[in-house]
């Protein structure tokens, strides 16, 4: 089965661990895999509708695309897909008006022109199937657990780090927490919060450590974390997220603390894998029990790790989307 992957850029987020990462396990199972950025010329454009003829599947990852072409790659396409892991309907939380008839209007478009939609969970596949989508499966966006590896040793000791990995992009959620961080630094002098980010921020009462986000030092930098943390605020788009910073703590054993809004309510166990906080007192007692106790943290970083291993793994969820493609080729 040969297999064309359009992505958005090749360095996006979404294209590394909803593609890329799959790369290696579906040539296992005996597919024949091309990734190309999506071109942003006329010309270039075209030329690649008219490639995909050469492809038994062609999988757009996440991008909208004009009707001019969408015409073109489906006049081309034998078989297409389109894979998404956010709530491109819809624009981000940080907009005043979360609604937009022309992100509806091309999302329907994509949706109802696919053989095959799938969802990085149920909430998005809610909304494929509601736009007109009659093939729509969800693959929940995977960890590749050779590269997450536990290295409990950088870890446990006076000091306690809470952690938080991002980008600019989503670094506003932890507003929605900064009076419980603030608290927490104010009356625990040993704690200090650890961003790994490419753009930080600062809190009056409690410490704070700058990483720059890097592939090549991520798996270290997780590592040194005692306690993740993923905030989010609930509203439409926040909901279609696949909590992927969650798995990332969990792949790496440590137990997690987070707001229990779409997929992270399924993804945390509460109590066993980490906790839910939704009001500003339930997170602060929930991390101010994780930095009491540290035989409570190893506890629920195990079981965190346990269970990204049965459900979120890389070469479980690549042989989903092997199956759901070969279904439809």
């Amino acid at each position: 089965m040969k297999l064309l992957f359009i992505v958005p850029r090749l360095d996006k987020a979404s294209s590394r661990y909803r593609v890329i990462q799959y790369l290696p396990f579906l040539e296992r199972l005996g597919a024949e895999c091309t990734v190309v950025e999506l071109p942003s010329g006329l010309i270039a454009r075209f030329q690649l509708w008219v490639s995909c003829q050469n492809y038994n599947a062609v999988v757009l990852q996440k991008r909208l695309l004009s009707a001019w072409d969408l015409f073109w790659l489906r006049l081309y396409a034998k078989t297409l897909c389109y894979d998404f892991d956010d709530a491109v309907m819809l624009p981000d939380s940080g907009r005043a008006n979360n609604s937009s008839q022309t992100r509806r209007k091309k999302f329907a478009r994509i949706i109802k022109g696919s053989d095959l939609i799938i969802a990085g969970n149920e909430y998005l596949a809610e909304h494929a199937r509601n736009a007109g989508g009659d093939n729509v499966s969800v693959v929940n966006t995977p960890i590749d657990l050779e590269r997450y590896q536990v290295m409990s040793e950088l870890r446990g000791g006076e000091l306690v780090t809470i952690g938080w990995i991002g980008s600019r992009s989503t670094l506003n959620y932890l507003e929605t927490i900064r009076p419980a961080l603030e608290w927490l630094g104010a009356n625990y002098p040993n704690v200090r919060l650890k961003l790994i980010s490419d753009e930080f921020v600062d809190f009056e009462h409690l410490e704070v450590e700058c990483i720059a986000w890097s592939y090549e030092k991520e798996i270290e930098h997780l590592n040194s974390i005692d306690i993740g943390i993923m905030p989010l605020t609930d509203d439409p788009w926040s909901r279609g997220k696949c909590g992927f910073k969650l798995l990332q703590y969990m792949g790496v054993g440590i137990p997690t603390v987070c707001h229990p809004v779409g997929l992270n309510r399924e993804i945390v166990v509460h109590g066993e894998t980490g906790y839910w906080a939704s009001t500003e007192q339930e997170w602060i007692d929930a991390l101010r029990s994780l930095v009491d106790e540290k035989t409570q943290r190893e506890a629920l970083g195990r079981k965190g790790h346990e269970r990204v291993q049965a459900c979120f793994g890389v070469e479980r969820n690549a042989a989903l989307l092997f199956d759901e493609l070969g279904r439809v080729c």
